[in-house]
C-alpha cells in the first residue's frame, strides 16, 4: 500500500490468508487471517481520514477495498475443484446496488448486493452463489444480496420505488458482463424511460424532500439538505436527463458549474462528517445527537473552547447542508418542469405582463430572462421581483428563485442604500402575512444583505440545550406564530390574539425577532451601527423599545417559570424593569413566541397560566403601585364568596389565623379553598387528599393535607412519579400543630375524558405509604417505563445554582438537568437525606432541559454554611445522574 498527502492507493495481498479450502468446515482459520487483513486496511483507511480533509475519497476506498475482497473470493472459489469445470461466473453477474452501486460506501455502511441470474440456472451456479455468499459472511461482511432475472428486476422496480430507485445506483463488479450490459438497457428502456414525471411525483411523495427547518440533532441523511436530498436529485435527473452524474447534464439553465462545485464541496464536508460518525461509534449512525457534537468537532479538527468548536462545527454544517438543500431543490424542480409543448406555449400567453420583463400567471411570478442574464446586467431587476412578490401576493416561480440566489451578491452598498430597497424591508414588516415573503428573502440570501445583523446569525447554533433550531431558522419561526394570532377569531376571546390585534404597528416587534441573536450581547447603552434601519423612520421611543425587546428577551420567561410570581418583591422588580403597559404587552407577545418557536410543545396551556398572572399582576402594579398590597384581601374576599355554602366564616377564618404571614400572598384563592377543604377531612382521616381541575388548561390542581411533615413532600412526589405523571408547580407549607399542606399542579394524563380511576389509584397508593403498608422504594421500582424515558440523547450535565441573596427567610437552590419524569424525585429525595425542608418548588421545562427552583431551610433556617451546601450539591449531582430510583444514594 502507498501513502501520500493527496492520494490513497488500495494495495491489499489477500494471498497472505493462503488459499481458500474447498470444505467449508475447514475455513475458520481462512476466515480468522482473512479478517485481520481486512482489519488492518480499514484502519489504514481510518487514520488517513483523520490525518485529511477528505471526504469522498475514503468512501471510494472503502468501495475499492469491497470491490476487490468480493472479486478475489469469488475468483478463488470459482477455480476449487468443487466449481472449475462448470465456470459459474458465464452464467450470473455480481452488480452492486444502492450507496454501494454509487461508490458511497461509508465505514459501516450497507454493502447491497444483486447476483443476476438468468432463468433457467445450473444447480452448480447455484450452489456456488450460496457458498460464496456465506464466505461474505464468514469474513465479516455485512451483506444485503437478492438474487433475480432481469425480467423479476424490471417488475419489482416498477412496483416499488425503493427497489426502483436502488437500481438507477448499480456498477458491475464481476461475472457476465454481456448479461449487466443487457439489464442497464433493459432498465433504461422499460422503467427510467418510462412515465418519467410520475416517478419524480412518485419520489417527492415518497419523502424523498426533506423538512426545511434546521433542528440541533440532525439527520445527515434524511435531514433538511441531508445526502438523501442529493440522491433524490441525482435519481430524478437520472429519469430526467439520462444523466448518471449530476456534471453530465450539461445545462446551466438546470444547473451551473458554479453550482456544482459548490455541492461538491459540501458533499465532500457530509460525506467526511458521516464518516467520522461512522467511526466514532463503531456502526452506521446518522443523527448528530449532541452528545456526538463535541467529539465530532475535536475529531473534525475544529479547535478553540469546547463550546466554540462545536458551534464552528454546525455552524458549517448547516451551511454545507443549506447549500445540499438549495442545489437538490433547484435540479429537482427542473427535472418536474414540463417540457417545450403547444398546451405551455398557450400557458405562456396568459400570462400578465408587470413591465420590467415580469409576468404573473395565477400565483407565481416569472421572469422572461430564464438563464438570468438581464439580473446579472440589472441588479434592480433583483429587488423588482421581491417587490412585485409582496405587493401582488405573488411567489418566484423556480427559474426566478434560483436567479435570486444565484445573482443575489450582486448587491452593492449602493443598490441597497436605493430607496425603493430600503422601504422593501418596511413593507414586508408591515404585511400581516410578513413570514412567507420574509422566508423567500431568506432563502435566496437577499435578506441577510438588506439587513446584515440577521445575516450574522444565518445558520448561527445555540449550544444552550433550548433552542432546538439555528438562529435564523428559530427568528423566522417566531415571526409565523406571532402572526398566527391574526388569524384567531374574535369569536374565541384569546387575550393574546387581541393584544397583537391592537398593535398600531408590529414592526418593532417583529424586527426585534430578526435582530434578537446579533443585539443581544450588545449594552443597551451602547446603540448598535444601524444606518440600514433609518429607512424604516423608527422613532426614538420605538428604537428604544426595540432594544429594549432584545436586552430584556427572556426577562418574563425567566420570572413567570423560575421565580414566586406571587411574592410582591417579584412583581414590583419585573415591573419596574418593565416600566409601562405598552413594553408589557410587547415583551408578553415575544415570550410568547419565543416559547411557540424554541421547539414544538415548549408553549403549554401552564405557562400560558403562569404568563398570564404574571401579566396581569404586572399590569395592576404599573396602574396602580398598591394593588400589591391590596391582594390578600381580595384573595380572602375570593375565599369566603368560594366557600359561603361549605363552611362557616368562623371556619375559614380559623385556618386562615393558623396559616403564615405571607399565606394569602403566596396562594390563591383556589388553593387556599382546596387548603380548607382538605384540612375538614383530616378530623376522620390521617391524610386528605383532593383534586380540582384547572378552569384554564389541562392539568389539575392536587392537594395533599396530613401530620406527617417530614415525609409528606417526599411521598407525594414519590406517588406521583411512580405514576408517571408529569408534576408542573408544587409548594409545601406548615400549619400551626405540625398539620402540612402540599399543593401541587399535575399534568391531566386522560384531558378529554372523565375516568377517575388513576386519582382513585394515586389516592389508594398515598394511603399505602403513609401507613407503611408499602416502602416508597418498592412503589417506584414497579413503576411503569414508556418508551420515550429511555432514549434522550440530550447530554445536560446537572447544574446547581445556590442563592442566599434574593429571599429573605429562604436558601434558593436551582436545579438544571435533563428532563426526564423522575427528576424532581431525585431532588426530594436527595434534600431528604440532609432533612432539608422544601417550602416551594417553581418547575418548568426548556427544550430537553428540566429547570426546577426550590426555596428550602434547615432546621427552619436559611442555609448559610459552605461546606454543608457543597455536600448537598455533591449529592444533588450523584443523584441526577443515577438512572434507577431504586438506586439513588443516602
Amino acid at each position: 500500500m502507498t501513502h501520500s498527502l493527496n492520494h490513497y492507493q488500495f494495495g491489499v495481498d489477500f494471498s497472505l490468508a493462503g488459499e481458500l479450502p474447498s470444505d467449508p468446515r475447514k475455513r475458520s482459520g481462512f476466515f480468522k487471517v482473512f479478517k485481520k487483513l481486512i482489519g488492518e486496511e480499514r484502519e489504514k483507511i481510518r487514520q488517513w481520514h483523520r490525518r485529511q480533509v477528505v471526504g469522498r475519497e475514503v468512501l471510494q476506498a472503502h468501495t475499492g477495498l469491497v470491490d476487490e475482497v468480493l472479486k478475489y473470493l469469488i475468483l478463488s472459489l470459482s477455480k476449487s475443484d468443487l466449481y472449475k469445470k462448470h465456470n459459474p461466473l458465464a452464467e450470473f453477474v455480481l452488480v452492486a446496488v444502492g450507496g454501494y452501486g454509487r461508490g458511497e460506501l461509508n465505514p459501516n455502511s450497507d454493502i447491497d448486493l444483486l447476483f443476476l441470474r438468468p432463468k433457467t440456472i445450473l444447480k452448480n451456479t447455484d450452489l456456488f452463489i450460496q457458498d460464496v455468499t456465506s464466505i461474505f459472511w464468514g469474513i465479516g461482511l455485512e451483506i444485503g444480496q437478492s438474487c433475480r432475472t432481469i425480467k423479476d428486476c424490471i417488475k419489482l422496480a416498477e412496483e416499488d420505488i425503493t427497489i426502483k430507485t436502488s437500481m438507477i445506483d448499480t456498477r458491475y463488479l464481476i461475472g457476465n458482463l454481456s448479461r449487466y450490459e443487457q439489464f442497464r438497457r433493459s432498465f433504461k428502456k422499460n422503467v427510467l424511460g418510462k412515465n418519467v414525471k410520475g416517478f419524480i411525483q412518485s419520489s417527492l411523495e415518497g419523502g424523498t424532500t426533506s423538512p426545511r427547518s434546521n433542528n440541533l440533532e440532525p439527520n445527515i441523511k434524511t435531514g433538511p439538505g441531508g445526502l438523501r436530498d442529493y440522491h433524490s436529485a441525482l435519481w430524478m435527473a437520472s429519469a430526467r436527463f439520462g444523466s448518471v452524474s449530476l456534471r453530465e447534464i450539461r445545462r446551466d439553465d438546470v444547473v451551473s458549474s458554479k453550482e456544482l462545485d459548490a455541492l461538491d464541496s459540501s458533499l465532500n464536508f457530509l460525506f467526511r462528517v458521516r464518516n467520522e460518525l461512522h467511526y466514532l461509534t463503531g456502526k452506521k449512525t446518522d443523527t448528530l445527537t449532541t452528545s456526538l457534537q463535541k467529539k465530532l468537532a475535536q475529531n473534525l479538527g475544529y479547535s478553540g473552547e469546547e463550546q466554540h468548536a462545536v458551534q464552528s462545527f454546525m455552524h458549517d454544517y448547516y451551511l454545507h447542508t443549506g447549500c445540499v438543500k438549495t442545489t437538490s431543490s433547484s435540479i429537482i424542480q427542473q427535472c418536474l418542469a414540463p417540457r417545450r409543448t403547444l398546451g405551455r406555449a398557450l400557458a405562456n400567453l396568459a400570462r400578465k405582463p408587470l413591465g420590467g420583463g415580469f409576468h404573473a400567471l395565477g400565483k407565481v411570478l416569472s421572469h422572461e430572462s430564464q438563464k438570468g442574464t438581464a439580473f446579472k446586467e440589472d441588479k434592480n431587476l433583483l429587488i423588482s421581483a421581491l417587490n412585485l412578490c409582496l405587493k401582488r401576493d405573488l411567489e418566484p416561480d423556480h427559474p426566478l428563485k434560483r436567479n435570486l440566489l444565484l445573482y443575489g451578491d450582486l448587491l452593492d452598498k449602493k443598490t441597497l442604500q436605493q430607496k425603493r430597497t430600503q422601504t422593501l424591508l418596511k413593507a414586508t414588516l408591515k404585511h400581516s402575512n410578513s413570514e412567507k415573503y420574509l422566508r423567500i428573502m431568506h432563502e435566496t440570501g437577499i435578506l441577510g444583505r438588506i439587513l446584515p445583523d440577521f445575516g450574522r446569525s444565518i445558520c448561527m447554533v445555540n449550544y444552550d440545550f433550548y433552542h432546538h433550531f439555528t438562529a435564523d431558522e428559530h427568528s423566522l419561526r417566531k415571526v409565523g406564530f406571532l402572526e398566527e394570532l391574526g388569524a384567531i377569531p374574535d369569536k374565541e376571546r384569546n387575550p393574546l390574539a387581541q393584544m397583537y390585534k391592537d398593535l398600531e404597528d408590529p414592526q418593532a416587534l417583529k424586527l426585534s425577532f430578526l435582530l434578537q441573536f446579533s443585539w443581544k450581547d450588545r449594552p443597551i447603552s451602547c446603540p448598535p451601527e444601524s444606518d440600514y434601519l433609518d429607512p424604516l423612520d423608527m422613532s426614538f421611543g420605538e428604537m428604544e423599545t426595540l432594544k429594549f425587546l432584545v436586552q430584556h428577551q427572556y426577562e418574563m420567561i425567566e420570572t413567570a417559570m423560575h421565580q414566586d410570581i406571587h411574592q410582591p418583591t417579584v412583581v414590583r422588580r419585573f415591573a419596574e424593569k418593565v416600566g409601562s403597559p405598552e413594553r408589557l404587552q410587547l415583551l408578553f407577545l415575544f415570550s410568547y413566541a419565543e416559547l411557540r418557536a424554541v421547539a414544538p410543545g415548549a408553549w403549554t396551556s401552564y405557562k400560558d397560566v403562569l404568563m398570564s398572572e404574571l401579566y396581569h399582576r404586572t399590569l395592576a402594579y404599573i396602574k396602580d403601585p398598591d394593588s400589591l398590597s391590596q391582594r390578600p384581601q381580595a384573595t380572602r374576599d375570593e375565599v369566603y364568596r368560594a366557600l359561603r355554602w361549605e363552611f362557616s366564616a368562623t371556619q375559614i377564618e380559623r385556618h386562615l389565623r393558623k396559616m403564615p404571614k405571607d399565606y394569602l400572598v403566596s396562594y390563591d384563592s383556589v388553593e387556599v379553598a382546596q387548603h380548607i377543604r382538605a384540612c375538614s377531612l383530616l378530623k376522620t382521616n390521617f391524610f386528605a387528599f383532593n383534586r380540582k381541575v384547572s378552569p384554564k388548561g389541562n392539568f389539575q390542581h392536587l392537594t395533599l393535607a396530613c401530620q406527617a411533615p417530614d415525609q409528606a413532600f417526599e411521598n407525594m412526589v414519590g406517588v406521583l412519579t411512580a405514576k408517571n405523571l408529569n408534576i408542573l408547580g408544587a409548594k409545601t407549607l406548615s400549619r400551626k400543630k405540625g398539620l402540612t399542606i402540599v399543593t401541587m399542579q399535575v399534568k391531566d394524563p386522560h384531558p378529554q375524558s372523565t375516568d377517575h380511576e388513576i386519582w382513585e389509584i394515586l389516592s389508594h397508593d398515598l394511603d399505602e405509604v403513609f401507613s407503611g403498608r408499602t416502602k416508597l422504594p418498592d412503589l417506584l421500582k414497579v413503576r411503569t417505563r414508556f418508551v420515550a424515558e429511555k432514549s434522550s440523547t440530550l447530554g445536560i450535565v446537572p447544574k446547581i445554582t445556590i442563592d442566599n441573596q434574593s429571599v429573605e427567610n429562604y436558601t434558593i437552590i436551582r436545579v438544571e438537568a435533563r428532563d426526564h419524569i423522575g427528576m424532581l424525585y431525585k431532588v426530594v429525595h436527595s434534600f431528604g437525606n440532609f432533612n432539608i425542608s422544601i417550602h416551594r418548588t417553581i418547575i418548568a421545562t426548556e427544550g430537553g432541559r428540566g429547570i426546577d427552583v426550590f426555596h428550602i431551610t434547615h432546621l427552619k433556617k436559611k442555609i448559610t454554611r459552605i461546606p454543608f451546601l457543597r455536600r448537598v450539591k455533591e449529592n444533588l449531582i450523584r443523584s441526577l445522574l443515577t438512572e434507577n430510583l431504586g438506586n439513588l444514594p443516602r
